[in-house]
């Protein structure tokens, strides 16, 4: 188990019923600790990559992006977990439902703190992007096999890097405290090429599917919500960079293929397939 801050032990017998449970999500439960931390146990079975992952690339990064501080690792209950500072506020989606008014600003500094990510370096421990991709792509039966070949045939003609990517840098990341948005969950955090990550956040922009139980008329907000944030959110990266759009674009293919292999609505699959056979055609 890795060393903790000095300040911050907290006990492995700890007894999670006796905690507020602040959220929970496919990978992990977050529950309150001491009134200024907060303990994210992983559910059983997480795969331990990501979990190293994240703790290592919070303790590297340091004061280079606003993240909440990772202070401990241990076990609970058999679970793996890590203590971070509490942070309280607004994720971005809510922070824009109530503020529809900042969609072109709030858009704007989202791209600016992506820039501010992908300007940092991170450790050689850390995941290469390229080496994630072709895992995702071969994780999953959505897609033949020859078709799968010319992909990682397309994505190894691409480009490499060694800069911080995030891989899920997305709006429900951010939590705005204090007027300061902190950027939350590093699992699934690369070395690679920025653009990648660009074209990942593109992808979830456009055609990521909101959750089960979604009401309707808020499905609707929420798409056109999205839809002019991610507008404004690949001009403002577009000017701060100098990059172009089809460089980012290149990307697309697959990011798009690797994504399959998550956990998604079977309609969002079938728009992700007939997008990828459509890139087929034009490579």
């Amino acid at each position: 188990m890795q060393s903790a801050d000095s300040n911050i032990v907290a006990p492995e017998s700890l007894d999670l019923k006796q905690l507020t449970l602040l959220g929970q999500g496919r990978t992990a439960e977050v529950f309150l600790f001491r009134d200024r931390f907060v303990i994210k146990v992983f559910r059983p079975n997480f795969p331990q990559q990501a979990i190293d992952n994240e703790y290592l690339v919070c303790r590297s990064i340091g004061s280079a992006v606003d993240i909440p501080k990772a202070h401990q690792r241990l076990m609970i209950a058999g679970r793996e977990a890590i203590i971070f500072d509490l942070v309280k506020g607004d994720s971005g989606f809510k922070h824009l439902f109530r503020n529809p008014w900042s969609i072109v600003g709030f858009a704007r500094e989202f791209a600016a703190i992506h820039v501010k990510i992908h300007s940092t370096s991170v450790p050689d421990e850390v995941p290469e992007l390229k080496s994630i991709l072709i895992r995702n792509i071969n994780r999953h039966d959505h897609l033949p096999r020859e078709m799968k070949a010319e992909i990682i045939e397309y994505l190894n003609r691409l480009s490499g890097g060694t800069k911080l990517c995030h891989g899920d840098f997305h709006p429900e990341n951010i939590l705005i405290s204090g007027g300061r948005p902190f950027v939350l969950d590093w699992m699934t955090a690369t070395r690679g090429n920025p653009l990648a990550d660009v074209a990942r956040t593109s992808v979830l922009l456009k055609w990521a599917e909101p959750g089960p139980g979604t009401p309707s008329l808020v499905k609707v907000l929420l798409n056109g919500i999205r839809r002019k944030f991610h507008r404004h959110y690949l001009s403002e990266y577009l000017r701060l960079t100098g990059v172009k759009q089809d460089e980012i674009d290149e990307w697309e293919l697959p990011v798009l293929a690797a994504r399959l292999m998550e956990w998604l609505p079977p309609s969002e699959k079938q728009v992700l397939v007939e997008n990828i056979r459509e890139k087929l055609k034009r490579l």
